[in-house]
């Protein structure tokens, strides 16, 4: 069996610079400067890679097949992870939110950010991971409002997420058309709403 990913994924690896980031700032703290000098080399050597081979048509971010680097062109979420890990400039980050997160024909739901466009074939509200709105985007894209200072945007974003679960409970994943919840009761990623703060 091969011991390697098929998918360059793209929240992976922006959650993996946004951690190496935490960990460099705990090596700075402790004096622990090779520590830090380690993981200030990875941010930039991922970061750019991601650059590289993840960002398509310099707009949006795709996952890509392992070894052609061929882009998988589903319009997703993972186009707005980046934000959380503070790798579009602010010019293309405006564009990304004015286009897509708010864009009701694509991501921007009545109920919250759909997980797939609107316009993709694929797109199913009720499908899992096919549309439907899911508590842990929501932090990530809302984290990332907030590093940007989109702050209305991502009042926005947690509204729709507290009002999903006040209607719904702390289900699984919810349709963002209907706000009907599905999957798992008592799932804990709903928690997450509390730290939209």
């Amino acid at each position: 069996m091969n011991r390697h990913f098929w998918v360059k994924d793209v929240p992976f690896n922006a959650i993996l610079v946004e951690n190496l980031r935490t960990l460099e700032h705990m090596a700075s703290f402790l004096g622990k400067e090779d520590d830090e000098h380690f993981c200030k080399l990875n941010i930039d050597l991922v970061s750019a890679a991601m650059r590289e081979h993840l960002f398509a048509d310099g707009a949006y971010w795709s996952a890509v097949a392992m070894t052609e680097y061929e882009p998988l062109r589903v319009a997703t979420w993972a186009h707005f992870v980046p934000l959380f890990a503070d790798l579009y400039t602010p010019e293309e980050a405006r564009t990304l939110v004015d286009n897509e997160l708010l864009n009701e024909e694509t991501f921007w739901g009545p109920h919250g950010i759909r997980t797939v466009s609107r316009k993709e074939k694929s797109y199913r509200p009720d499908g899992y991971w096919r549309g439907s709105v899911w508590m842990a985007p929501h932090w990530f894209i809302y984290k990332g409002l907030m590093r940007y200072g989109f702050s209305e945007e991502a009042r926005l974003v947690r509204e729709r997420s507290v009002a999903l679960i006040e209607r719904g409970g702390f289900r699984e994943y919810f349709d963002p058309e209907t706000g009907e919840g599905y999957g798992a009761h008592n799932f804990t990623w709903g928690a997450l709403v509390a730290d939209m703060t």
